[in-house]
């Protein structure tokens, strides 16, 4: 079985990175079974750095029957295509999605980064020290000081949103013709 690391809450089970949720909805798409192993923010580098040999220590990473290890959500994406050829998750091919993912990371991820301070309450106490103290030296600011206004926050997702709003004028889905309900 396809066993899935993705970052969260052990004690709650709760788990909350935009990237795990992607490989999730990929898995649950294409139908396959995984075991999902929540980690701790403390476990995961740790962890993910000795299951990759010491080549990454991020989330999420997948690790497939024959124990071959992908990470980063669209490679693990493409391997999965691969390996379960249908249903497709790029009817339109890999250029288009490639469109869609550096887009994503362009413009959705740094508005996603604004909201960061709401997630510390979901993290148990030793995590969230460490994940304030990581993502402040990464910003060179405080939390509270990179959000900024919230109504700055509002106007940036929406710019962000206006080109998805104004293909999806031309049709209802921007890959392929339909879409697959997941529940």
């Amino acid at each position: 079985m396809v066993r899935l690391f993705v970052l969260g809450n052990k004690e709650t089970g709760l788990h909350f990175s935009p990237f795990a949720w992607r490989t999730i909805i990929a898995l649950s798409y294409k139908e396959i079974a995984y075991d999902l192993e929540i980690l701790n923010l403390s476990e995961v580098g740790p962890k993910i750095m000795k299951m990759t040999d010491g080549k990454w220590k991020l989330i999420p990473v997948v690790q497939f029957d024959d124990g071959k290890i992908f990470y980063e959500s669209f490679d693990i994406a493409v391997e999965l295509e691969k390996r379960y050829p249908t249903p497709q998750l790029f009817p339109n091919g890999l250029t288009n999605a490639k469109f869609y993912e550096a887009y994503f990371i362009a413009h959705l991820i740094p508005v996603f980064k604004r909201v960061i301070p709401n997630m510390l309450p979901a993290f148990n106490e030793e995590d969230r020290v460490i994940f304030r103290e990581s993502r402040e030296a990464s910003f060179k600011k405080t939390l509270e000081e990179f959000v900024g206004d919230i109504g700055s926050l509002k106007s940036a997702a929406d710019l962000c949103f206006d080109p998805l709003r104004a293909a999806l004028k031309h049709g209802a889905y921007l890959e392929g013709d339909h879409c697959k309900s997941l529940v």
